[in-house]
């Protein structure tokens, strides 16, 4: 490989990302490609991605927020929000749509503990794509 191709593949690496290169697509692509060498994924995990609370309505009454879960992993009977209510004249009503939003988890153990499986393959997937086109490009009409 020539020097200065070795010298753009140093620069894609991780490492070279300072703080928050643990987040990085290709460290996270790397951890996947590591921990899978002799194990096979247990994707039985659900990871919470967050909450939307929508009032669309309210009368004679107050609401506020007591609790909002943070983003990870949640097992059965987690409790991801708690609003509360109080009537504030005689006719209290309140329309409220709330939608939860969830992905499966990478499991417990595994380096991308609590990580959304598809959040984390697509933020690898379009970073490696672009890292592919420029090699194509460099590469094109070569022969090896």
């Amino acid at each position: 490989m020539h020097p200065s191709d070795v010298e753009v593949v140093k620069k894609l690496q991780p490492y070279n990302g300072g703080h928050g290169a643990d987040t990085h697509p290709l460290f996270a692509l790397n951890q996947l490609s590591n921990w899978d060498k002799h194990r096979e994924y247990q994707l039985t995990g659900q990871t919470l991605q967050g909450t939307a609370f929508n009032v669309k309505e309210w009368l004679d009454c107050e609401w506020w927020t007591l609790y909002e879960r943070p983003i990870g992993i949640v097992e059965d009977s987690t409790v991801v929000a708690r609003y509360a209510f109080t009537a504030t004249g005689p006719n209290p009503k309140m329309d409220v749509q709330i939608k939860v939003f969830f992905d499966i988890a990478f499991e417990k153990g595994s380096p991308l503990e609590g990580l959304g499986v598809k959040k984390t393959l697509l933020s690898i997937g379009p970073y490696v794509s672009d890292i592919i086109e420029e090699f194509r490009i460099k590469f094109a009409g070569q022969m090896f």
